[in-house]
């Protein structure tokens, strides 16, 4: 406790303001330290708004038939997606060994990430349609902007191609 203008060895941790002039500081600190919690979670939210924003702008999608080279191995692919929208999408892959032979056999899984927001979607897998050629019929999206689909080819279940493929979902 204070006493005199002097702190006392066995004071609490915590002194408390006596009681009088001094009375107001305490809730007057009060009050600041919630209009502070309360001013960062509105700008938490407000930069959220911001980046979600941004992140409709014109991103380059690449589910248009280029061909791609894997991040990993010495594949490549070509990703077809009709007008990426929020919800359900097929999705079209090729994929190609070194010597441009198409991979047959592969186990195609697909995973959607949202970047800007830290999040992804619904796991999916290709089904092989014919040699090399493999479909997603459900790539789910549950909102618009900026994604990735992150691809994995396995053969034989060692993963030999990965794949990450911008979309931009309107």
């Amino acid at each position: 406790m204070i006493s005199g203008g002097r702190v006392r060895q066995n004071a609490p941790a915590m002194a408390v303001a006596p009681p009088g002039r001094w009375a107001y500081l305490d809730v007057g600190l009060n009050m600041w330290q919630q209009s502070s919690l309360e001013t960062v979670v509105v700008a938490v939210a407000a930069f959220g708004l911001l980046s979600c924003a941004a992140e409709t702008g014109e991103a380059e999608s690449m589910v248009d038939g280029r061909l791609l080279e894997a991040e990993q191995g010495t594949f490549t692919a070509t990703f077809e997606m009709n007008a990426p929208h929020k919800g359900l999408n097929p999705l079209t892959i090729e994929v190609f060994d070194g010597e441009d032979e198409a991979v047959s056999g592969a186990d195609m899984e697909i995973s959607p990430w949202m970047p800007g927001h830290g999040h992804g979607s619904l796991d999916t897998v290709a089904e092989e349609d014919e040699p090399g050629v493999y479909i997603a019929s459900e790539v789910y999206f549950n909102m618009t902007g900026y994604w990735e689909l992150h691809v994995a080819a396995a053969v034989e279940g060692e993963i030999v191609a990965k794949f990450v493929v911008p979309v931009q979902v309107r």
